[in-house]
């Protein structure tokens, strides 16, 4: 039943304009920061390790706003179709349903966000800027902060949305969850005198502690 869930989930969205646009935006707003983004760390690569771990950890942070979109599109699709006293009454086991839906707003996530990390790949190899400075291609460089940094952070973000939607019913909650967890995260790393913070350099041993304890996407 499960993998028969996630086989039409993943059928429906497929036949979806949005979530074809959405993939096409991430794959050209990757080309976008590659050629046009400039970062004020001298004697660094743009596509050097440090950079692109920078550049993982505030895009997974933004992620909250795709996932709220997501949690809104597929979790509440019965209720905003008016069919939910059907489908509830479908031998559908509560557990299959949960984990499919919650699969799909993790995955299309990740999905898009390897897909952005495919246009920054591209732009860097194929456009480089030419004013900036470039080190060689090294794949482990882009999969290394996806796989510690952005799947962790999608996996968390995900599973606060959907738990704020099933346990609420609230589709606006999740917009606000999703807004709150952004600006609450930049508050905090502002009180604690996270190094992200522009204004707080140079940084103490003491400081840069704080920040990665309270620091739940582990970007500090």
């Amino acid at each position: 039943m499960f993998s028969q869930l996630i086989a039409f989930e993943w059928q429906y969205i497929l036949r979806r304009p949005y979530f074809r646009f959405m993939l096409l935006l991430s794959v050209l707003f990757g080309l976008l920061i590659a050629t046009s983004a400039r970062f004020a760390f001298p004697d660094t690569n743009n596509n050097s390790p440090y950079i692109l771990s920078y550049l993982c950890g505030i895009g997974s942070l933004l992620c909250n706003f795709i996932t709220s979109l997501l949690v809104a599109q597929i979790l509440f699709r019965e209720k905003d179709n008016l069919i939910e006293g059907i489908v509830y009454a479908l031998p559908i086991r509560k557990p299959d349903w949960v984990a499919s839906r919650f699969l799909m707003v993790f995955g299309i996530t990740a999905l898009s966000f390897f897909l952005l990390l495919t246009g920054m790949l591209t732009g860097y190899e194929a456009f480089p800027p030419p004013d900036a400075q470039m080190g060689p291609l090294n794949l482990s460089y882009y999969l290394q902060p996806f796989l510690l940094l952005v799947l962790p952070n999608i996996f968390l973000c995900s599973a606060l949305l959907c738990t704020v939607a099933w346990s609420t019913g609230n589709k606006l909650l999740v917009y606000l969850t999703g807004i709150f967890l952004y600006f609450a995260y930049w508050t905090i790393s502002l009180f604690t005198n996270s190094p992200l913070m522009a204004g707080n350099t140079p940084v103490s041993g003491t400081s840069m502690s704080i920040a990665a304890i309270l620091d739940p996407f582990g970007i500090s």
